[in-house]
């Protein structure tokens, strides 16, 4: 059968209603078109003596499209633009969790690199990523923390040290028993503290007082047993001890002899010496062996405080 119309438009009513138009356009372009305003158009089938839609156009939405079952092709283009990631690189989108991360994996292929644990952090060597605990890769990694709170002779900081961090930063506030005490440093090798008189040190700073402004001094010893990083300090609690931020220069080294230099303020009970500001530099140059820690102490007296050590790449 065929349905010829002259002027190429059929239409299909009901009662009067005008449905559905099948129409050219142009030369040879075939149409067909739901008539009746924001009413869908619908394909339906049987599958299985089961009616089904297939496909449905929701004209009331510009034609938006539903399809009831998969859809098959050999590609997408989305407003021009050509999608070209596979069916399986989709998929890995799909199945992402709480926490992962998608990124390209060492076959340059789309993977999920699954959450870390607690305080890991995400590193890059160059070329890949992966987590890491932060005392293996990170910079400025908490790596020791002593909380000295009654007073004794010393404060021992041992075993720290790693080839993962090449310097480090120590942080402290310590506490003389009685006034007007120096906060020596000593370094450790094999576990014990080096006592010998192998010991340089300079500082210069300020210092202001109750009767005059800012005053400058320097200081510098050679020989000593032990290196001075903060002196004339106040054992009353209320004035905060002596604070000091120090950096050790690649204590596993053994070609050189090992370095610190340091900034510390404190208050002191002498009235012509508030409140001292110093800077400092100081080595031991007995040997060139490995540190394996830090000895902390006064020169008279018992010490409490806090410490935290910190590994720098």
């Amino acid at each position: 059968m065929f349905l010829d119309a002259g002027n190429g438009n059929i239409y299909i009513q009901d009662d009067g209603t005008i449905y559905g138009h099948i129409s050219k356009s142009g030369s040879t372009d075939f149409q067909i078109k739901s008539y009746v305003s924001d009413k869908d158009f619908k394909i339906l089938g049987n599958d299985g003596g089961s009616q089904i839609t297939a496909l449905t156009f929701d004209m009331s939405e510009a034609g938006a499209a539903t399809f009831n079952s998969t859809v098959q092709a050999t590609g997408f283009n989305i407003g021009g633009t050509a999608i070209t990631s596979t069916a399986a690189e989709l998929n890995t989108v799909d199945a992402l969790s709480r926490g992962s991360l998608i990124y390209g994996n060492s076959g340059a292929a789309t993977a999920i690199l699954t959450k870390g644990s607690a305080n890991q952090v995400l590193t890059s060597d160059g070329t890949d990523i992966a987590w890491q605990d932060a005392g293996g890769g990170g910079m400025g990694a908490l790596l020791h923390t002593s909380n000295v709170t009654s007073m004794t002779s010393n404060i021992v900081i041992d075993g720290i040290f790693s080839s993962d961090y090449l310097n480090y930063l120590v942080v402290g506030t310590l506490h003389p028993a009685t006034n007007d005490q120096q906060i020596e440093l000593r370094y450790r090798q094999g576990g014990s503290t080096i006592t010998d008189t192998s010991y340089r040190r300079g500082w210069n700073g300020n210092y202001t007082s109750n009767s005059s402004g800012q005053t400058r001094y320097d200081s510098g010893t050679y020989g000593d047993d032990g290196i001075t990083i903060m002196n004339n300090i106040s054992s009353t609690e209320n004035t905060g001890g002596g604070n000091f931020h120090l950096y050790l220069y690649e204590p596993l080294s053994t070609d050189n002899f090992k370095n610190v230099t340091w900034h510390a303020i404190s208050e002191s009970p002498n009235s012509s010496k508030i409140l001292m500001n110093l800077s400092g530099t100081g080595l031991f140059y007995g040997n060139t062996t490995a540190l394996s820690g830090l000895d902390f102490f006064m020169a008279s007296g018992n010490i409490k405080g806090n410490i935290k050590v910190y590994g720098l790449l």
